[in-house]
């Protein structure tokens, strides 16, 4: 999902995040070649290497370079242990064939807005397809990656849309008990919140799991252990009208950290990870960790004890891509 945030506001809550967080956090500075004028909207480890997702944003992004970048765990490791500030180099690099031929066979290549989510399943890479505005269907398609590149498959999957809006779209997925788990960006009560299920081969579209409703954006989930989820709880406030909607008490009582000024439809960012918990046959999501409040947290990965969590920087020289380390 694409959000932009002015500057000047963005810069006015960095300067008070230290005083509104008490979990530690690392700032891991990114490549020059990556850390500005880039887009990125989700996060994958596999093996040693932590792969950035390019969002590859509207038209524009079929015609650029279309590249997964890779990051080396174990110089990111040595980055959060030594808190260094310098910057971790590019390890890998992967092109993306077979992207535009794949659209074009499905006829969807005019509806294209982006890349928003990433699993990775030993050699196979699965991708959630947000579409513009006014399309009903975001899309899960795959790829498989060899030595030196990532080639498309023809496998596709439809995703629903649950309620039609400005830019919202599926932008959460992950590989969750032996099966592929994608979560709608809008999640309150006013919709049957639910993650929609596929097995690998994405031939078998599964029933779907019920999720208990929580306000505001789901931007990206990962998992621990194969079975601890966890997701991205995302809100600024431009975006008020969508996912507030003059809730205000209801929001505030779901999150009562979230401040005031975010309900009065002010210039506000808020971020945390949350954990769907489980007991007997009742969920709910609990708060783990809030986030530093910045533009657009869209990638989450585990790492160590806690999270690598990455932001979109919208190709703005002044914004600029965040990867945090925080635990």
């Amino acid at each position: 999902m694409k959000t932009r945030i002015p500057y000047a506001f963005l810069s006015a809550c960095l300067l008070f995040s230290f005083q509104l967080f008490g979990q530690s956090y690392h700032t891991i500075n990114l490549d020059e070649r990556i850390a500005k004028n880039k887009e990125f909207s989700g996060l994958a480890i596999s093996g040693n290497l932590l792969f950035l997702l390019p969002e590859l944003h509207g038209k524009d992004g079929l015609i650029a370079e279309k590249i997964i970048y890779c990051l080396d765990l174990k110089e990111i490791r040595s980055n959060i242990k030594h808190k260094s500030t310098e910057r971790v180099s590019i390890k890998k690099q992967y092109p993306i064939e077979g992207l535009t031929t794949l659209l074009e066979n499905k006829k969807i290549i005019d509806e294209w807005e982006g890349f928003e989510s990433l699993v990775i399943i030993n050699n196979t890479f699965y991708f959630t397809i947000e579409t513009s505005d006014g399309n009903a269907k975001c899309y899960l398609v795959k790829g498989f990656i060899g030595q030196d590149k990532i080639v498309m498959d023809t496998a596709l999957q439809v995703l629903p849309r649950f309620k039609m809006f400005q830019n919202v779209g599926f932008e959460s997925m992950a590989y969750y008990k032996k099966e592929l788990l994608c979560f709608f960006e809008y999640n309150a009560p006013d919709i049957p919140s639910r993650g929609l299920r596929f097995g690998p081969d994405l031939q078998q579209k599964l029933p779907p799991m019920e999720i208990p409703p929580v306000y505001l954006r789901m931007t990206d989930a990962t998992v621990r252990r194969k079975r601890q989820l966890f997701a991205i709880n995302y809100y600024w406030g431009g975006e008020y009208e969508y996912y507030i909607n003059h809730n205000d008490q209801a929001v505030k009582a779901a999150i009562p950290d979230l401040q005031d000024s975010a309900l009065n439809n002010k210039p506000f960012v808020y971020g945390r990870i949350i954990k769907l918990e489980q007991k007997h046959h009742s969920k709910k999501w609990k708060q783990v960790m809030a986030l530093p409040p910045t533009h657009n947290w869209e990638g989450l990965a585990c790492f160590k004890k806690g999270f690598l969590v990455i932001s979109d920087g919208n190709k703005n020289d002044k914004q600029g891509t965040e990867l945090i380390y925080i635990r």
